[in-house]
């Protein structure tokens, strides 16, 4: 039993010390896509939902939410925020369909997520 508990803290002690790397790489060395991020805070709670596509079974981990920022002032431009429903993750893509913000930096799409998932159970 005392092997089985310090197996599951080095995987816990392992998982946390990854995501703590992973927020300090994307602090550092992607800064302007941290400062991207906080505008897109600021903007998403007022952003309006345009579309929620649902597909079939074998591609329902496209199922996505949809939501359109107006205009985002750092670019001067419009951006959609998609919420991909079945993977938990937020992605932001400029109108053009050129990807705005990856959902590479998971801090910030965790703190998107609960802003989305408040907006759509109200």
């Amino acid at each position: 039993m005392k092997i089985a508990s310090l197996i599951l803290l080095i995987i816990m002690l392992i998982a946390l010390v990854t995501v703590v790397i992973k927020t300090l790489y994307c602090f550092v060395f992607e800064h302007k896509d941290w400062k991207k991020w906080k505008e897109i805070y600021k903007l998403l709670p007022s952003s309006s939902l345009v579309n929620h596509d649902i597909f079939e079974a074998e591609h329902s981990y496209l199922n996505c939410y949809v939501f359109h920022i107006p205009i985002v002032d750092s670019i001067g431009c419009p951006v959609n925020v998609y919420y991909w429903e079945n993977l938990n993750i937020v992605s932001v893509y400029l109108e053009n369909g050129g990807c705005y913000l990856s959902s590479f930096d998971t801090y910030h799409v965790r703190k998107a997520l609960e802003i989305i998932k408040n907006k759509l159970e109200n």
